[in-house]
């Protein structure tokens, strides 16, 4: 009895271990590039929504690159912000924080985003951002 007592142990930690490799994939999925997919804000007491091929303020047309986010594995973010011919990049680290959202942090500074694996979003000075991967 002993002896199927056992097995029938080893299998259910086998079956149990199976059953987590998804679980564990899933860990890192936030990981990647995140590319521009809207962007909203208000002006005029109006909510005005912006997507990938609109004009912004008339003058811009907004593509994928205008917003960029890559989360790398190793902790470190980069953010790239192409405005016509011009790009600013900037460069800080990130963390998971609590479920479906990560800490984003700036020379210093720390702002909380929400993020899926396939969706982020922030929001700052009334303006509110969504990347897609």
């Amino acid at each position: 009895m002993s002896r199927t007592r056992n097995l029938l142990l080893h299998f259910l930690l086998v079956l149990l271990f199976i059953c987590m490799l998804p679980l564990t994939a899933c860990a890192g999925a936030v990981e990647g590039t995140y590319k521009f997919k809207k962007l909203t804000y208000q002006e005029g007491g109006m909510s005005i929504e912006l997507e990938v091929g609109e004009k912004f303020m008339g003058m811009m047309t907004l593509s994928e690159d205008f917003a960029k986010i890559t989360l790398n594995q190793d902790g470190t973010v980069v953010v790239t912000i192409q405005a016509g011919e011009e790009a600013e990049t900037s460069t800080g680290t990130w963390a998971k924080a609590e479920t479906g959202k990560i800490a984003l942090t700036f020379n210093g500074e720390t702002e909380t985003c929400d993020c899926d694996g396939k969706t982020l979003s922030m929001e700052m000075n009334g303006m509110k951002l969504v990347l897609e991967k």
